[in-house]
């Protein structure tokens, strides 16, 4: 996505752009660890500001809430937070004050790595309604590592990752009635959610790995010289 998408706003022939797939050191990641309570669990894992879509996913919940028939569900969410954005999370924190069960939403702040693997198993699904294109969505990549589905907005990169991973569903962005609509198809449909994540975990595993992108990477250049491009 992202390299046509250069290729187009450099004015460069798209062959010139080689992409190598990102990698994950995968150490740590692997094995989901459901909290057990039956209380469905979605994850937010990203920089906290407007452009992240972090107040689509709080106005999702709020329809969720709303919804007589949609299971027990949480929103976690987790990231670098600026002093400029503080001013966001109040407003969303502000907001959630007002629900009849505020304990649904929780911002874990900012995590180590460590941190951030152990977020990641402990979540049912991972959400990320960005607002603007997203180029790379490493912390989806990360969720997938860990067996957990996605449900991202359909633009940027995530619908190629949908398509070559198989690890979530798409909804339209910017709209929080079709996220909660997808959110709630895999609380209702915890197999789905299942397989789903499992599909990912494998892709990812397979072809995300850190030291395949040290591979690609070294062995670019001698290509191109090879080829006489350099």
């Amino acid at each position: 996505y992202y390299a046509d998408f250069m290729a187009q706003y450099l004015a460069v022939p798209r062959s010139r752009i080689h992409v190598i797939p990102h990698g994950l050191k995968l150490a740590g990641h692997g094995t989901r660890r459901p909290a057990g309570d039956n209380v469905f669990t979605i994850g937010f894992l990203a920089r906290v500001c407007p452009d992240k879509g972090l107040h689509n996913l709080i106005a999702a919940a709020e329809l969720l809430a709303a919804d007589p028939t949609a299971p027990p569900f949480r929103v976690r969410a987790a990231g670098y937070l600026s002093e400029a954005d503080r001013p966001y999370l109040a407003a969303i924190e502000s907001r959630v004050k007002t629900w009849a069960e505020p304990a649904r939403f929780r911002y874990e702040g900012e995590l180590t790595r460590a941190e951030k693997i152990a977020f990641l198993q402990s979540i049912d699904c991972f959400s990320l309604p960005t607002v603007y294109h997203e180029s790379k969505g490493i912390s989806a990549l990360e969720a997938l590592a860990n067996a957990v589905p996605l449900v991202v907005p359909e633009h940027g990169v995530f619908p190629e990752l949908i398509a070559t991973t198989g690890g979530g569903v798409l909804h339209p962005p910017d709209d929080p009635q079709a996220l909660a609509n997808a959110l709630r198809g895999l609380m209702t449909n915890p197999e789905q959610a299942s397989a789903l994540g499992l599909a990912g975990q494998q892709f990812i595993h397979r072809e995300h790995q850190a030291e395949a992108m040290a591979e690609q990477t070294a062995a670019l250049p001698q290509k191109l010289s090879a080829e006489g491009r350099v």
